[in-house]
């Protein structure tokens, strides 16, 4: 990945520099997907521990999802707001930040000074550990994609008879 753009991937990371527009939009964008995402994700999970206690899942499914997408709507909006005043600069720093301020914030109405502290340090931490797994996973789906790139030029590159399955050369040498 030289210069912020990557070549020929599967699937391809979408970062600063590669969409053809603003990085405040694309920015907002992914805060806005991210919560979607949150919201989901406690929706279902929220049904799935209604249906397991013996509850209401419209109040259950909404409860957590609501939760879920407030939680993911302050840790990325906070993400984002770190990434722009650092320059677009893209680590682990901003999402340890990000999740610091989240946790912080989420418990002090509820929890004090202390409680509040206990929960940054855990929510930076969950945030540091996500960067990097994130980080781990794209680069091995980007060398998925890679492998299943180099195998399509391999079926092309090969003749007509063997791009269709038909026998191979090895095959036919031992008939």
């Amino acid at each position: 990945m030289e210069g912020g753009k990557r070549d020929d991937t599967l699937f391809p990371m979408t970062d600063q520099g590669i969409s053809s527009q603003p990085a405040a939009t694309d920015a907002w964008t992914r805060v806005a997907q991210n919560s979607i995402i949150g919201a989901t994700s406690g929706a279902v999970f929220g049904t799935v521990l209604a249906t397991y206690r013996g509850h209401s899942v419209p109040f259950y499914a909404a409860s957590m999802g609501t939760n879920y997408a407030l939680a993911s709507l302050a840790f990325f909006g906070t993400e984002a707001l770190i990434r722009k005043a650092r320059g677009d600069k893209r680590d682990a720093l901003g999402y340890a930040g990000a999740g610091l301020t989240t946790g912080m914030a989420m418990t002090l109405p509820i929890g004090g000074r202390y409680q509040a502290l206990v929960a940054g340090i855990a929510m930076a931490g969950v945030g540091y550990g996500g960067f990097y797994a994130h980080r781990r996973a794209r680069a091995y789906l980007d060398e998925l994609g890679q492998e299943e790139l180099r195998r399509r030029d391999k079926l092309t590159s090969k003749g007509p008879k063997q791009a269709d399955g038909g026998p191979s050369k090895r095959y036919q040498e031992q008939r």
